[in-house]
């Protein structure tokens, strides 16, 4: 088994800068105090841009202490979505071009500055929650999960509804950097994972609002995960990777192994190279996971824990059983495939309708793969008709019998109306084309 990957990651973080303005005892960034060199970052932010990435995401150390963030949030907009990671102890005048804004929000008012350790930041936070939320921006809560706050998830869910947050972003606690040292006191156990998953499950129904894993778990670790739709596998490697200041290219930010500088080389080159096969080949997994039916659905949980010896690793939850739980069994029995498809009508539609692209909808038709990158912070990997069908309608072609027509005429194996209908009704399903009232 290999991991198979795309001509360029679907989703990038950047590292701007490492110096930052808290003290998080968990955090992965060893370098707090460094500045990076400006022309330096600019060469990356051109790097990043020359490469269509349809997702990037800004972040650091700290970025609201970089005066340039939003000139690098423009000049990447025009081929990527841009969203940034902040701690949000200083506020910053953002520009549009910023689609999201993850905000780091770790408990209530005491368990998160003790985690941070930085007093009196929490109500600051708090405000400047609000005031993004005012402007207009999609915020969501970016929660480190560890022994210190697994039993705070239902307040802390419903203080980000509260905010008028969009989503609750959870990353459970992994060992880097300086959370190495306190990988033991922090590292959750399963059964408290379990007990924050009850939080969660409950909360996200109670507050109606989008909770999300950023951080894979193994799925045998509890099979709400998928029951639940919680299941999330971060594709490092595949189709997520990290970028230092300097440039160097990582397959997560908290993976210490580096793959060349996207300023020296282009990041579709170090992409395809083969020395990311230490990776991609899987020869890293062990134990219960070597073997294991579900390994493609999860990966083994997070594949980086720099308290281990080996670049790529099983997840702590894993790492130590001798035999593989019973609940990957019950996984495959209940859930089968989980992919999901968007309801369409039973019929294909009979062309009466006027639609159009989303709004912001970009097209990045630069490689074998074709992106449709949304304004909801998300990319959808689709065919070149389904491309076509974009263009014409962003070009004014909004009546659904003159939007497929002129798609067909391009087309070397035209389709009929009826099944071109159902294509399109495909894509208004999952809100890619819109109906107009």
């Amino acid at each position: 088994m290999s991991i198979e990957t795309l001509s360029v990651p679907y989703f990038l973080q950047v590292e701007l800068t490492y110096a930052c303005n808290s003290h998080c005892i968990f955090c992965y960034n060893p370098t707090r105090g460094k500045r990076p060199d400006k022309d330096h970052v600019w060469n990356v932010i051109r790097a990043v841009a020359e490469a269509q990435v349809p997702l990037v995401q800004l972040t650091g150390g700290e970025v609201s202490l970089l005066r340039e963030l939003n000139e690098y949030a423009d000049y990447l907009a025009d081929y990527s979505k841009v969203s940034i990671v902040t701690n949000a102890i200083r506020r910053h005048d953002l520009t549009s071009n910023i689609s999201k804004i993850f905000l780091s929000l770790h408990g209530d008012k005491e368990t998160h500055e003790r985690i941070t350790s930085n007093r009196d930041t929490y109500d600051v936070i708090v405000n400047n929650i609000e005031h993004y939320v005012g402007r207009g921006y999609e915020v969501a809560t970016d929660v480190l999960l560890c022994s210190e706050n697994y039993d705070q998830m239902y307040s802390l869910i419903g203080r980000a509804a509260e905010l008028g947050m969009c989503e609750v972003f959870i990353n459970r606690f992994q060992g880097g950097g300086f959370g190495v040292e306190r990988m033991n006191a922090l590292m959750p156990s399963v059964e408290q994972f379990r007990a924050a998953l009850d939080q969660i499950i409950d909360a996200r129904r109670d507050f109606g609002i989008t909770v999300s894993f950023g951080t894979a778990i193994p799925l045998c670790a509890d099979k709400r995960l998928v029951s639940e739709g919680l299941e999330f596998n971060c594709q490092m490697g595949s189709r997520f990777a990290a970028v230092a200041p300097n440039g160097d290219l990582r397959l997560c930010n908290q993976s210490l192994k580096q793959y060349g500088n996207i300023t020296e080389t282009p990041l579709t080159e170090l992409w395809q190279q083969r020395s990311l096969n230490d990776y991609r080949d899987m020869r890293w997994v062990t134990g219960v996971c070597r073997d294991c039916p579900l390994l493609d659905r999860c990966g083994s949980g997070c594949r980086v824990d720099n308290s281990q010896s080996e670049d790529y690793c099983p997840d702590a939850f894993v790492r130590g059983l001798e035999k593989r739980p019973e609940l990957v069994a019950d996984i495959l029995n209940e859930s089968g495939d989980i992919r999901t498809v968007p309801e369409i009508p039973s019929s294909p539609n009979t062309g009466s309708r006027r639609i159009r692209t989303e709004k912001d909808l970009l097209i990045i038709d630069k490689y074998a793969e074709k992106y449709l990158v949304r304004s909801n912070y998300s990319a959808l990997v689709v065919d070149q008709r389904c491309v076509d069908i974009c263009v014409k309608s962003k070009d004014g072609v909004i009546d659904e019998v003159d939007l497929w027509r002129s798609v067909q005429q391009s087309d070397s194996i035209p389709l009929r109306d009826d099944v071109m209908g159902r294509y399109v009704d495909h894509l208004v399903a999952a809100g890619v084309l819109v109906e107009e009232a």
